[in-house]
């Protein structure tokens, strides 16, 4: 299979060069100084680190190379099976003493204590573990200790576990399961990954014997297969001087362990087709993939692999927004499409471009159809410098507000970064650099270079994959494979004209003479509570909280009593679908596509909502664009804008989704508990096909109206990292404007 990479290199070899004057190979990003990371005796690895975000609490983790796809044929489900066991038993902790002690320090099972298996990994956790006496902390370091090493596997537990494991099975084989497991087969087509299902098959986990989990055990579970990860409010060298000295009686692997096999995904020179119908299929979906090599491990710590990583993340961005912008227009021919380049979660070196369309049952073809059409315009003419600078200020926005909240990082958000390192050979990089490094990578990334790069990663006649998904429904029939490969070969030879690129480019309140503002004419401050309440002099009250937990982010809510419940039930559903209806439209002159594209750059949303008894308003912002913040804050209350086109669009999505809906045994299930507990109220209905023909497009003026012309109603809180002397001038101009009774 071809190395998407490869032709990517010869663009950025310039700043490679650059980087690092007479390298002979590429530069490797620095690792975080604050990270301990070392490799003990018997090759076990660990990463430590301090972080005090979360006082007197750490998480501790044990991650192992190993996964489903290492099992034999005869062991299918027992690297699932084996996760369950490390929790009914260990050498130093037997039966449920594990648990049991654990939840005695509050550290829950499922809550704060759980474990996951994939095929190429699996991973236990210990999170939230009270670092304030070092007995506990010894506990969690002797339970990863056990982990690693000494499960018990008896006998009686493990055919205990059987009928839970069974269980667990049936519960989770529904059609969703289902189909993602077709699709995977599809992908992983000619490789062990074809035959693997994570959790394995009623007949062998009834049968297996206690010798083959052993087997597996003792196999693949070992020190250089394993890596221990532990952050939080710890000191890091006590901790590694207890992590040497308890790991010490683990044995290294013997000479001739066996390896963990390095499986490629072969090439396909015709397209591999998955077709999948179920009764209970709740979406009709149609996807595109195209294979690619995934990028080999001891190149993805580097300068040129974080830049095509960012290349890609503007090609997903543009991509993603051309397709929603198509999905919002009347009569659009998919109801939802998503594009997305990266690794799939099965494979190590595997990865995808993979294009997808949601439609209304009976039109998948179609909604196929255009969506290919779609990616040939952006293979063939690219992307326009308008999308491309919109992508490009939405990244460095990203990058700026996760820089600016660098001290808001909970520990996991640490512990996955070194897990992934340990099993993908990710960087580890400290926040500095990351900033600084992807700063300057991105702003030396042309609209060009992603051009060039999406004809690399969208070949739509190699390595294809084409999965179609339906429900089974009287009338709805699937495309056969022949129509499905015949499309994409048509749009490949059809004619595509470029894309056009249409921007407004206006003020979101062109008319600020209407902002009259009110004065803040009395002020209360609660020190207990640590708030401060401002009454305005159009009567509007505001609730201030400054607070440090996320350092560059504000948030309000305003919030009024009466909700649905105030209008009669021809309009309650109506009124419910509010928010949705808005979100749709956009607001005031912009549709909501015009109003993302307006946006570009900034971070900071509003929007409102309905319940059964209140309607709210909320918006969030990153500090740098607090105004924007108000401004459609503001904008909520006195434009909201209701445009067929977009509400058809919005009752067509509705439509497609709940068509199926009886078809799901949740659904009927919930739905009975609705009626057991209300009967036949007609307030207390899920909504269903025949409950959104009572929701109407003339209906939505007169519930905005009746329940957002006051603002006096509201009580406004704010809370976030900004001082009262910050917010008044913006609370005075835009809350103050509002329109009060």
């Amino acid at each position: 299979m071809k190395h998407l990479f490869t032709s990517v290199i010869a663009l950025l070899v310039t700043f490679a060069v650059a980087a690092q004057p007479g390298a002979q190979q590429i530069p490797v990003i620095p690792a975080d100084k604050a990270v301990r990371v070392g490799t003990l005796p018997n090759g076990m690895k660990y990463y430590l680190r301090h972080n005090d975000k979360q006082k007197n609490l750490a998480d501790f983790y044990i991650s192992h190379d190993v996964g489903a796809i290492q099992e034999e044929d005869d062991q299918q489900g027992l690297a699932h099976f084996l996760e369950h066991m490390a929790f009914n038993g260990t050498k130093n902790l037997p039966g449920k003493m594990l648990i049991e002690y654990l939840e005695t320090v509050g550290v829950k099972f499922g809550t704060n204590l759980n474990a996951g298996t994939s095929w190429d990994y699996t991973q236990y956790l210990l999170k939230d573990v009270p670092t304030i006496r070092p007995g506990i902390v010894d506990t969690a370091m002797l339970i990863l200790h056990d982990w690693s090493h000494f499960i018990a596997l008896q006998p009686k537990e493990i055919d205990s576990e059987r009928g839970v494991i069974m269980e667990e099975l049936r519960m989770r084989d529904d059609a969703s399961w289902r189909g993602t497991i077709k699709m995977l087969q599809a992908l992983g087509k000619g490789t062990r990954y074809e035959h693997r299902n994570l959790i394995g098959h009623l007949d062998g986990l009834k049968s297996f014997s206690h010798t083959s989990l052993e087997n597996f055990y003792k196999k693949w579970y070992r020190p250089e297969l394993q890596a221990v990860v532990i952050v939080g409010d710890i000191n890091v060298d006590e901790i590694e001087a207890k992590l040497q000295k308890l790991m010490a009686d683990i044995p290294a692997s013997l000479a001739g362990a066996a390896q963990k096999e390095h499986i490629v995904v072969p090439n396909n020179q015709e397209p591999i087709i998955s077709m999948f119908e179920d009764p209970e299929m709740q979406q009709t979906k149609a996807t595109l993939f195209i294979k690619h090599e995934a990028l080999p491990k001891n190149l993805k710590n580097t300068i040129l692999a974080e830049q095509l990583a960012l290349i890609n993340a503007l090609a997903d961005e543009m991509a993603s927004d051309r397709l929603q912008e198509i999905a919002m227009k009347p009569n659009a021919p998919f109801t939802g499409a998503s594009f997305v380049n990266g690794g799939i979660g099965i494979c190590q070196t595997l990865e995808c471009t993979g294009v997808a369309v949601m439609t209304q049952d009976g039109k998948i073809l179609e909604g196929y159809k255009a969506l290919l059409t779609e990616m040939e315009r952006m293979r063939r003419h690219g992307f326009t410098e308008g999308e491309w600078e919109r992508a490009k200020n939405n990244i460095l926005s990203s990058l700026e507000s996760q820089y600016n909240s660098r001290e808001d990082r909970r520990h996991s958000y640490f512990a996955n970064r070194y897990i992934d390192n340990f099993r993908m050979g990710t960087p580890i990089y400290d926040f500095d650099t990351e900033y600084q490094l992807d700063k300057q990578l991105v702003e030396m990334i042309s609209c060009e270079m992603v051009n060039a790069t999406i004809k690399q990663l969208y070949e739509p006649l190699k390595n294809v994959v084409i999965v179609a998904n339906s429900p089974v429904k009287d009338g709805v029939a699937i495309p056969t494979e022949a129509e499905l490969v015949g499309a994409l070969k048509a749009a490949v030879a059809a004619d595509v004209e470029p894309f056009k690129d249409n921007v407004v480019k206006e003020p979101l309140i062109s008319d600020e003479s209407a902002l009259k503002g009110s004065k803040v004419v009395k002020s209360v401050k609660d020190e207990s509570l640590g708030f401060t309440e401002w009454t305005l002099a159009n009567g509007i009250k505001v609730v201030i909280k400054q607070t440090p937990y996320q350092a560059d982010n504000i948030g309000v809510e305003a919030i009024s009593d009466g909700g649905a419940a105030v209008f009669a039930n021809d309009m309650y559903y109506s009124a419910q679908m509010l928010g949705g209806v808005m979100s749709m439209s956009g607001i005031s002159k912009f549709s909501a596509s015009d109003l993302r594209k307006q946006l570009s750059g900034k971070t900071a949303s509003a929007g409102l909502g309905v319940s059964s008894y209140e309607h709210v308003v909320t918006a969030s912002a990153a500090l740098k664009d607090v105004e924007t913040m108000f401004q459609l804050l503001y904008l909520q209350f006195t434009a909201p804008r209701f445009s067929e086109d977009d509400f058809t669009t919005l009752m067509n999505r509705y439509n497609s989704m709940l068509a199926n809906q009886t078809s799901n045994p949740d659904f009927i299930f919930s739905q009975n508990v609705q009626k057991s507990l209300y009967s036949d109220n007609y307030r207390r209905q899920q909504l269903t096909p025949e409950l959104l023909q009572t929701i109407k497009l003339e209906h939505m003026p007169a519930i905005h109206k009746r329940l957002y012309s006051n603002a006096a109603d509201f009580r406004f809180t704010f809370i976030g990292n900004m001082s009262e002397e910050q917010l008044k001038p913006y609370v005075e101009k835009y809350i103050g404007s509002l329109p009060t009774a």
